[in-house]
């Protein structure tokens, strides 16, 4: 993931990452690296279905410590990447994007209800050559225990808007094509590339 054109000027961001599945112990590892604004981001982070995430490395490009691990609360929590994977499968099996999360990625919890902003086959949005696209609305609720700050004023949700929509498509194998979300400076876009 990387910012361009105009946004770049605002928040010069740039970021790889991977998931590496153990399906032997039932976990999987979340790996994240880029920089933020010129500082080194990294973030490693070990999840399980089973139980809480363990966090074996954190650098935020502001400095801060990763928010310590509260058992009970972050239990089955899961990772950013792995939403993605999960709202694919949900549409997958069950021809829609309706599912829950609760993420816990070292630097905010959060709550994501999902759901799909056209939900019949006849009204579902197209998108260049798409026959079959699912137009899902993450919406995120932010959980300020623990320490953890309120995170109403976080960029890239300033204003009121604390949702991203994502076009998932089925000629691909329900792969996100189209992301979209709105933010201070205006609308950003982002698109699948090849």
């Amino acid at each position: 993931i990387e910012t361009s054109g105009p946004l770049k000027l605002y928040r010069n961001y740039n970021s790889s990452g991977f998931i590496e599945f153990d399906d032997s112990r039932n976990l999987w590892r979340y790996v994240l690296s880029g920089t933020d604004r010129g500082k080194p981001e990294v973030k490693s982070i070990i999840y399980s279905k089973d139980t809480f995430p363990i966090i074996e490395k954190f650098i935020d490009d502001k400095g801060v410590a990763s928010l310590k691990i509260d058992q009970i609360l972050d239990s089955g929590s899961i990772d950013p990447f792995s939403v993605l994977i999960g709202i694919s499968k949900n549409i997958n099996q069950n021809n829609n994007c309706n599912i829950d999360f609760s993420v816990m990625d070292g630097k905010r919890r959060y709550k994501l209800s999902v759901v799909e902003v056209n939900n019949t086959p006849k009204d579902r949005n197209k998108l260049e050559n798409e026959k079959t696209l699912y137009n899902c609305k993450i919406n995120f609720e932010y959980n300020s225990v623990s320490g953890q700050k309120k995170e109403n004023k976080q960029w890239p949700f300033d204003g009121r808007s604390k949702n991203i929509d994502i076009w998932f498509s089925k000629g691909i194998g329900f792969m996100p094509l189209k992301i979209t979300l709105n933010t201070p400076v205006g609308k950003i876009t982002g698109r699948l590339r090849n």
